[in-house]
């Protein structure tokens, strides 16, 4: 009953915080992931921390990787909404021509 009363208020908790945008929506979705896949891997391995730990170790492995990507090209994701920006201005100019 406990695991239940605390997966019911962690995933409350976990979706009231998507509510504050994009970010923390992306993190609940992989917070309620991750406590999914524990919870039903739990018999697939000798210890039950084992799964749990690789699966934070790949998080972890994940956030490195996009880390260095941030640091590497710091203005990409600048650089991909100003393409998209530029090209949404093109398709609404090509409608307004018409």
């Amino acid at each position: 009953w406990l695991f239940a009363i605390g997966l019911t208020l962690s995933t409350s908790g976990f979706i009231l915080l998507g509510g504050l945008g994009q970010r923390y929506a992306t993190i609940a979705f992989g917070a309620l992931l991750i406590a999914i896949y524990t919870m039903l891997g739990t018999s697939l391995y000798e210890h039950w921390y084992q799964q749990p730990m690789y699966l934070l170790a790949g998080a972890v492995w994940y956030n490195v990787l996009t880390l260095i990507g941030h640091l590497l090209f710091p203005v990409r994701p600048l650089q991909d909404n100003l393409a998209r920006c530029y090209e949404q201005l093109a398709r609404y100019l090509e409608l307004k021509s018409r």
